[in-house]
C-alpha cells in the first residue's frame, strides 16, 4: 500500500443505484477504513457541498450555496490516508471539457479514478421522470419521453458525453463504467461491481436488509403528485415547494397511502430506450473505457407487464389518504 491515496470520485449518474452504494459505503465506514478504504464522514451536508465546489458551482436548483473550498477541506482531510478513498455523490456529473474542474485540479499529483454508474434507459427514464415529479415536475411520462427524445438529455447529460468530457482530462483506462445488473438480479451483485473497482472484496460487508433505496412511486400517487405540481405552480415559491411538497408530501405522505404499480416505459416507446442503449454501447466500445460488468446490460428489456395508466378512483383513495395524514400532522403542529 502506497504512502498516498488513490482517489476514486463516483460521479452518478443519477437513478442508477447511488443511494444503494452510497448507504452500503455508510453502513460498512468503519470495517473498509480498517480494511483501507476510506469513506469519510463529512458532516451533514458536506458531502454535497463539496460536489457542488468540485465542479465549480455555487448554486442549485435556483438556491444560493456558500461551497467555495469545500473540495479543498475533503482532500485535505483525507490526502494522508494510505489506501484508497471513495467519493460518490450524483451531482458530481461531469467538467467543462475545455477547463479543469477544481475535483482534478485540487488532486494534482494523486492517483485519480472516475466512476460511472449506468442503468439501462429503459429503466432509467421512468426513474428520472419521477424525479423529475418530485421536483415540482408537470409532464406526464409520455411527455418527459418527448423531452428526452428532443434534448437527447437523460439525467442531466447523455452518458456518451459525460464519459468523454471526463476522458478529456484522464485516461480512459482510469475511467470506470459500472453496469447496473438486469431486473432480476441480486442487489448484491452492483454493490460486488462497485467494490471491485475500489478494490475491496464486496464478500467481506454484507448487504443488510434496511439499507436505504430511493422509494418508488406507483402510477396512481405520481399522477396525484403531478396533479398538485400542476396546482402548486402559481401558489408556491421554489423553496416552500421542496419544504410542503417534496419533504412533506412526496417523501414522508405518498409512500403511505395505498400503492400501484410501478411505472415502466411503454412497450410503444422501448424504441426511444433501445436507440440511447446503441448509441451508448457504440461509444463505450469505441473509446475503450473500463467497464465493469456487462454492456448488454444497458439494452432495455421489453417489460413483461405493462401496469394500466393511473385509475381514478384508486388516485383518489389515495388522495384521501394523503389528505387524512396531513390533517394529523397539522393537528400535532397546533398542539
Amino acid at each position: 500500500m502506497g504512502s498516498s491515496p488513490t482517489y476514486y470520485l463516483h460521479v452518478g449518474q443519477p437513478k442508477t443505484g447511488t443511494t444503494f452504494l452510497q448507504s452500503l459505503l455508510r453502513e460498512h465506514r468503519a470495517a473498509l477504513t480498517a480494511d483501507g478504504v476510506l469513506y469519510p464522514s463529512l458532516g451533514k451536508y458536506g458531502r454535497f457541498l463539496a460536489a457542488l465546489d468540485g465542479r465549480d458551482k455555487r448554486t442549485y436548483r435556483g438556491r444560493s450555496f456558500d461551497s467555495e473550498g469545500k473540495w479543498a477541506r475533503f482532500v485535505s482531510v483525507t490526502s494522508d490516508f494510505a489506501g484508497q478513498v471513495v467519493f460518490s455523490h450524483e451531482l458530481m456529473g461531469a467538467p467543462r471539457q475545455a477547463q479543469q474542474p477544481t475535483s482534478l485540479r485540487e488532486l494534482e499529483g494523486f492517483d485519480v479514478h472516475i466512476i460511472v454508474t449506468a442503468r439501462d434507459p429503459g429503466r432509467q427514464i421512468p426513474s428520472c421522470w419521477q424525479q423529475s415529479l418530485r421536483h415540482g415536475g408537470t409532464a406526464s411520462l409520455e411527455e418527459y419521453v418527448d423531452a428526452v427524445v428532443s434534448s437527447g438529455r437523460l439525467a442531466g447529460q447523455p452518458l456518451e458525453s459525460l464519459l468523454a468530457n471526463w476522458a478529456h482530462h484522464l485516461p480512459a483506462q482510469r475511467i470506470h463504467l459500472v453496469t447496473v445488473p438486469p431486473v432480476g438480479s441480486s442487489p448484491a451483485e452492483l454493490w460486488r461491481r462497485f467494490c471491485t473497482v475500489i478494490g475491496a472484496d464486496s464478500t467481506r460487508y454484507r448487504v443488510p436488509a434496511h439499507v436505504r433505496s430511493n422509494t418508488s412511486l406507483g402510477v396512481d400517487q405520481l399522477e396525484l403528485l403531478r396533479r398538485v405540481n400542476v396546482a402548486a405552480a402559481s401558489r408556491l415559491d421554489r423553496d416552500q415547494h421542496r419544504k410542503l411538497v417534496r419533504r412533506l408530501y412526496a417523501l414522508n405522505v405518498l409512500p403511505t397511502t395505498p400503492t400501484s404499480a410501478r411505472p415502466v416505459l411503454p412497450r410503444s416507446m422501448t424504441h426511444v430506450a433501445e436507440r440511447m442503449a446503441d448509441n451508448w454501447i457504440s461509444s463505450i466500445s469505441e473509446h475503450g473505457y473500463d467497464v465493469v460488468g456487462d454492456l448488454d446490460d444497458l439494452r432495455p428489456r421489453v417489460p413483461e407487464f405493462e401496469p394500466d395508466s393511473w385509475d381514478a378512483d384508486r388516485a383518489l383513495s389515495a388522495s384521501a389518504e394523503a389528505t387524512v395524514d396531513l390533517l394529523l400532522a397539522s393537528a400535532g403542529r397546533s398542539r
